[in-house]
């Protein structure tokens, strides 16, 4: 790594991790005043109080991120500008691609690094603050893995699976019911008082069973009724009625994609988490978008300096804010296609900046 280049990085990093620190602090502070009731009302000691602010950082970082790449970025290159360090290195031939080049690789590398950053530790310490918010704010049990009520799985396209309580030590469930759609229509239901899965037939059986069937919404006719057990076909196993349910807005990149091929295989539109998966990576790039567009404004010294480079990147990045959500929307309603919708904000802006870059003397 060349001497420019270290001596711009180094500038351009202290500046940065002033910028969190300070904003880290400032969100603690404000997150604290707004929540001190609550903590005294829980009877949080000191440690659960440090617990929840941990398992709070991570977002605090994914906000301040973006902040604080834009603030390095008009401080770095705009302290340049104003002590004449950029004109001396124009003269000697440097040109603003040359300056720019290592600050956009590191915006770059930081947009991939958010995007994993996201991906596998703030989604993971969201959940476990929403589980420390029930334990220790709210005062409600930890959720039973191996006991679950009030089931709704479907099934398949065709088929829903209801039951009212499941006990996974045993593989028991109390009163289920199956149902058979054709057209969203009710023709078929089977209601039981017990279900149980034979681990050596590795199927699921019913005991204690009626099976109705309805020619039309009007009418139903009882087809068997019987106290012995009967087999029955269903696409899940124990496993997956166990399995801990993950709201889809906090599930990860891997899981996310899992749920949306579950969705095609049932038959049922996944456009909205279709938006959201796209969205994961395109909303990461806003950390390169605001250091490109605040780099040729702030320095461009005819036109402000750091003053005007700095009102103007902070109107930008949140005009840019408002365009992703926008097309974040139309995605959700079908306006555009999935990766469009998320994308085009990022392509435009990128464009822009380029373009803005290029005009800004060299």
């Amino acid at each position: 790594m060349k001497l420019l280049d270290r001596y711009l990085l180094r500038k351009y990093l202290v500046l940065f991790l002033y910028s969190m620190i300070a904003f880290l602090a400032i969100f603690v502070i404000i997150d604290l005043v707004e929540n001190m009731d609550k903590f005294i009302d829980a009877g949080l000691n000191r440690h659960q109080v440090l617990l929840y602010y941990l398992l709070n950082v991570p977002f605090f970082i994914s906000i301040a991120l973006p902040m604080s790449m834009l603030i390095a970025t008009i401080f770095s290159i705009g302290t340049l500008a104003k002590n004449n360090e950029l004109a001396a290195l124009k003269s000697t031939g440097v040109s603003l691609y040359r300056i720019a080049t290592p600050i956009l690789l590191l915006a770059l590398l930081v947009s991939v690094g958010s995007f994993f950053f996201e991906d596998q530790v703030k989604i993971q310490t969201d959940r476990k603050l929403e589980n420390y918010k029930e334990q220790f704010i709210n005062k409600r049990p930890p959720k039973r893995k191996l006991h679950r009520k009030d089931i709704f799985i479907q099934d398949s396209p065709e088929r829903n699976l209801i039951i009212e309580e499941f006990n996974g030590e045993t593989m028991e469930g109390q009163y289920a019911s199956i149902q058979y759609l054709d057209s969203d229509r009710l023709t078929r239901r089977i209601d039981a008082n017990h279900i149980y899965w034979n681990k050596s037939r590795q199927s699921w059986f019913i005991q204690n069973y009626v099976i109705r069937r309805f020619p039309s919404p009007q009418s139903e006719i009882v087809v068997a009724k019987d106290s012995g057990s009967m087999q029955v076909d269903l696409n899940i196993t124990p496993e997956d009625i166990l399995k801990e349910a993950i709201d889809p807005a906090q599930m990860n990149y891997h899981e996310l994609t899992g749920f949306i091929d579950k969705l095609h295989r049932l038959g049922i539109s996944p456009r909205k988490w279709q938006v959201n998966l796209h969205f994961k990576i395109a909303f990461a790039f806003t950390n390169f978008v605001v250091v490109l567009f605040g780099l040729p404004l702030v320095a461009n010294q005819t036109q402000g300096g750091i003053a005007f480079g700095a009102g103007m990147s902070i109107f930008i990045i949140f005009t840019y804010y408002a365009f992703i959500k926008v097309g974040q929307v139309m995605g959700f309603n079908g306006l555009l296609p999935p990766f469009l919708s998320v994308w085009l904000g990022n392509i435009i802006f990128i464009a822009s900046g380029t373009i803005l870059l290029i005009r800004t003397p060299k």
